[in-house]
């Protein structure tokens, strides 16, 4: 978003702000406070902090650009109503990452959870392979499209560890349940994804390691 841009139109935030929120670091905290008393400018600075996570978390789960940047847009307009109603109580990212995962949902149910192509070519994603497959088996096509075809629990898991690189813990604090649950959803998720892929994980990897030097 560029300087002088307002985010989407709402009378709430129709006020120009006297501070130039781009010549310091504020804290998020700061900016929210001041976006939710009208300040346009801080509302846009908070955006552009945070729109890259927003539209990643959008794309890893979608898979289309476009679809992506459409979710992105329309979470920064849910945004305009939903910023006063944060508390606090957690970390605004884990809050971002609730909003924005409860928005891909309510998509996925409009559309009856529309698949992905599995010929799309997803160039920026890198799950880890410790938990859930090789490297070479998750930069295939058809890995990526076993990870869509999760249900949607593990499908948030395995997006907001392995693609987010959050712990189990502040995996679980966005989606609402303990880190141990975060863990047995990533551990479901591996082996649907072998009977997905057709061939167990632990195979492949015992073949790996038995091809290194």
């Amino acid at each position: 978003m560029a300087d002088g841009e307002g985010p989407p139109t709402s009378t709430s935030l129709s006020k120009p702000g006297p501070t130039d929120w781009r010549q310091s670091d504020w804290p998020d905290d700061k900016l929210i406070s001041a976006a939710v008393n009208g300040d346009r400018d801080a509302f846009g600075c908070l955006i552009d902090r945070h729109y890259d996570r927003i539209y990643r978390l959008a794309y890893g789960w979608m898979g289309q650009r476009e679809a992506a940047e459409d979710a992105a847009q329309d979470v920064v307009v849910k945004l305009v109503n939903a910023l006063p109603k944060f508390g606090g109580q957690s970390k605004f990212t884990t809050w971002l990452h609730r909003l924005v995962l409860n928005h891909l949902h309510d998509i996925a149910r409009k559309n009856k959870r529309r698949r992905i192509d599995p010929g799309v070519v997803f160039e920026d994603l890198q799950i880890a392979a410790n938990e859930m497959a090789t490297d070479d088996a998750l930069a295939s096509r058809r890995a990526l499209a076993a990870v869509n075809d999760l249900p949607e629990k593990l499908r948030d898991a395995v997006l907001l560890v392995h693609w987010e690189g959050m712990t189990h813990e502040a995996a679980g604090q966005v989606l609402g349940c303990k880190g141990g649950t975060v863990s047995w959803r990533l551990n479901e998720a591996k082996t649907k994804l072998s009977e997905l892929l057709g061939e167990p994980i632990e195979k492949r990897d015992s073949a790996r390691g038995k091809s290194k030097p």
